[in-house]
């Protein structure tokens, strides 16, 4: 097999100390000699920036490096990035597929280029699920283990063991360079191929207790689709939850995931607010599939040209393929 490309974006895993902060400092050859000796890999610097600091114009260009490593014969795709992206990096590389070689996202929580970094560790995983592939889909490797990378979030903001699937195990376990399966992967989802040209503008709303309407109005105003972090299983207070169903009838795709860890959503309750009443009105209710993730789906999809019925289309038949 060929050698696998390593794709950096920056983040923590780049990162030394300046003055007690960290600040993103190696580049991809930087961050590949993190493996010690000649890197197995060859590696390619997409940017060098906080996790944060990641948008979607450097997913665009990690795409196009991406597709152009594999036409060139990589055998792997690596990409490292903040750990406040990777779940964002994941579901945009998953949307954006499929992909013909095993691509495999990982970061660090501390510097990478400081003594005792949890960067070497979670590198050498990335590397051997490249060499022993347990899904193909991308995934995430962390703290030892594999996880699905469309399902994957941070559920630690400073503990090294930052990721996990909630609701699903791990799909594998790595020592050092050996892979045990913890449990097959699910079947691919439906995807939606490259990126295209045109830029999406998709807000992301967070309910909470007694929220009024006037976030979700002014930023859904010129929204190509609009997101709502919703409570439970998928339920908004009763004036944010009049707003979404006024925009979902004059028009917008208006999502609700939830902020539940579990991403489970269920059209059972009629109160005011309630998720029943929601889908009544025409809301989409977004199962097994974050906030963030819904936002970068459709953030994909508005991208490929998907409006109106054909955009709404598209994320059913995504949320329809999730397992």
């Amino acid at each position: 097999m060929s050698a696998p490309t390593l794709f950096t974006l920056g983040g923590t895993i780049s990162m030394r100390l300046v003055d007690g902060l960290a600040v993103p400092t190696l580049d991809a050859d930087g961050v590949a000699g993190l493996l010690g000796g000649t890197p197995p890999v060859t590696a390619v610097e997409i940017a060098r920036v906080g996790g944060s600091e990641v948008d979607f114009t450097h997913l665009r260009a990690l795409h196009a490096a991406m597709t152009a490593a594999v036409a060139g014969g990589s055998g792997g795709l690596i990409v490292t990035t903040g750990t406040d992206s990777i779940e964002e990096v994941a579901a945009w590389l998953t949307y954006t597929g499929p992909w013909t070689v095993p691509v495999v996202v990982t970061g660090s929580m501390t510097p990478g280029g400081e003594p005792g970094s949890d960067a070497l560790a979670n590198l050498r995983a990335a590397v051997a699920a490249v060499a022993t592939p347990v899904s193909t889909e991308p995934v995430v490797a962390f703290a030892g283990a594999l996880w699905l990378g469309r399902g994957v979030q941070k559920v630690s903001g400073t503990g090294l063991a930052a990721f996990a699937t909630p609701g699903r195990a791990a799909l594998g376990v790595v020592t050092g360079t050996a892979i045990a399966v913890e449990q097959p992967a699910p079947a691919p989802a439906t995807t939606l191929g490259a990126p295209g040209a045109v830029i999406a503008r998709v807000p992301l709303v967070g309910a909470s207790m007694a929220a009024d309407d006037t976030a979700l109005r002014a930023v859904a105003a010129g929204g190509d689709a609009v997101v709502v972090a919703g409570n439970g299983a998928g339920n908004l207070p009763p004036a944010l939850a009049a707003a979404a169903a006024e925009l979902a009838a004059a028009g917008t795709l208006v999502v609700v995931a939830t902020r539940a860890a579990d991403s489970r959503t269920a059209a059972v309750y009629g109160y005011r607010g309630g998720g029943g009443l929601l889908v009544e009105a025409g809301v989409l209710l977004a199962d097994r599939i974050t906030p963030h993730q819904v936002r970068v789906f459709l953030t994909v999809a508005v991208s490929r040209g998907l409006t109106g019925p054909a955009l709404r289309t598209a994320l059913t038949e995504h949320l329809e393929s999730l397992t």
